[in-house]
């Protein structure tokens, strides 16, 4: 997947239609959102399937199993880091993300985020800070809220 030239634009535009949208399991939680940011980004969706294939914690937790070798049941960290590691994504140090970069937080860190109790997906907004789906639209969180990083 590459970047589209066009792609801070079209993250713009993406993140300004999520800003007031709230967390929903199957339709606007953490990682559709994250796959929705590297849609806008590149043209490319990761995980087609995914959306609407769920509308709970638990469901989210079976649908992820499908595409993570059954691995998200007790761990969320390495269900999202075996996915990005199938498209290619490379892992950076979390003090080198950029702008659309992929983040991983872990929930307990600054403000808690909506989901799961093990840590919610995001990306390096436009601002330069982690952006994730919060009960009533997006957050930003800290830079050092951040556990992962990998770079779209």
């Amino acid at each position: 997947m590459r970047r589209r030239a066009d792609w801070e634009q079209r993250l713009d535009a993406y993140l300004n239609e999520c800003q007031k949208r709230p967390f929903q399991w199957g339709r606007h939680d953490c990682v559709l959102f994250a796959c929705g940011a590297i849609q806008a980004m590149t043209g490319e969706h990761p995980l087609p399937d995914l959306a609407g294939s769920y509308a709970s914690a638990r469901g989210a937790a079976c649908a992820m199993r499908r595409y993570s070798d059954r691995i998200f049941h007790r761990d969320f960290e390495a269900a999202i880091a075996a996915q990005c590691f199938r498209q290619d994504f490379e892992e950076v140090e979390p003090a080198q993300a950029q702008r659309g970069d992929l983040v991983l937080v872990l929930a307990k860190a600054g403000r808690k985020l909506r989901g799961s109790e093990r840590g919610a997906l995001g990306i390096i907004g436009l601002r330069g800070l982690p952006v994730f789906v919060d009960r009533d639209g997006l957050l930003e969180a800290p830079l050092e809220s951040m556990r992962r990083a990998w770079r779209v």
